[in-house]
């Protein structure tokens, strides 16, 4: 049985518009290795409520996909982690 999940999560404002593309092109077809990817939606650079990292800003984007892993999430979770690019993030489990 497939679980929703909502993925968010805000680049460094530093990114060029090529770097951004890629960034977020690497996140999505890492979230669509093991589920289906069912809306992408770049919210844009928004003011961040307190600084993270020196920065004020950050750009946001909104990945919604399917999946009947469980421990899928939790690798997304790791490798975003690891990830220079991001300042945040966070996932989050729909309910029908």
């Amino acid at each position: 049985m497939d679980r929703n999940y909502e993925l968010m999560f805000a680049l460094v404002p530093t990114l060029d518009e090529e770097a951004l593309k890629q960034a977020v092109e690497s996140i999505e077809a890492l979230v669509s290795s093991n589920a289906t990817i069912t809306s992408s939606e770049a919210v844009g650079k928004q003011r961040l409520a307190y600084e993270i990292n020196d920065y004020k800003e950050a750009y946001y984007h909104v990945v919604k996909f399917q999946t009947a892993k469980i421990e899928h999430p939790k690798e997304i979770d790791r490798l975003l982690k690891i990830n220079e690019s991001v300042l945040r993030f966070i996932i989050v489990r729909q309910d029908k």
